[in-house]
């Protein structure tokens, strides 16, 4: 019998705009009113390994907490925020500290302006008919007269 702190899980699969990925969703957050679940776990997720990929870029560099603040005009407090994944730490300064050391923030290894471009253009036009598709659902007459 599991004990009051220990979870039991299922694993499902979700298909993303990427492919599919496993969920790994456990009964207590399947119940409604958890608002929280997943994002709260992924964010914290993302925020953790990022954090850890610019830790190790910036030792493999040799540099310390403070050299690395200094080159990205931030303080040394702001730098161990982001490197253990702190959720605090506004997105912007942690995505240009990553950028700053060349940690891949996109599906290639090397930032490629076109490849963003171009990513960032489907992604608005996915998002425009999404909205619109939305817009007509919403606004559709529904015929339930049987």
């Amino acid at each position: 019998m599991a004990g009051p702190d220990e979870k039991k899980f299922k694993l499902g699969t979700h298909e993303g705009q990427f492919g599919t990925a496993p969920d790994f969703i456990s009964e207590q957050d399947q119940r409604a009113g958890n608002p929280e679940y997943p994002s709260r776990e992924i964010a914290a997720d993302a925020a953790e390994m990022l954090g850890l990929m610019i830790q190790a870029v910036r030792l493999q560099h040799t540099m310390s907490v403070e050299d690395l603040a200094k080159l990205t005009e931030l303080s040394a407090s702001q730098i161990e925020l982001i490197e253990n994944g702190d959720l605090s730490v506004p997105i912007g300064q942690t995505f240009a500290v990553a950028a700053r050391l060349g940690v891949p923030l996109y599906e290639r290894t090397e930032y490629d302006p076109r490849f963003v471009d171009a990513r960032v253009h489907e992604q608005r036009q996915e998002n425009a008919l999404l909205r619109q598709r939305a817009f007509q659902a919403r606004h559709r007459k529904v015929d339930d007269d049987f």
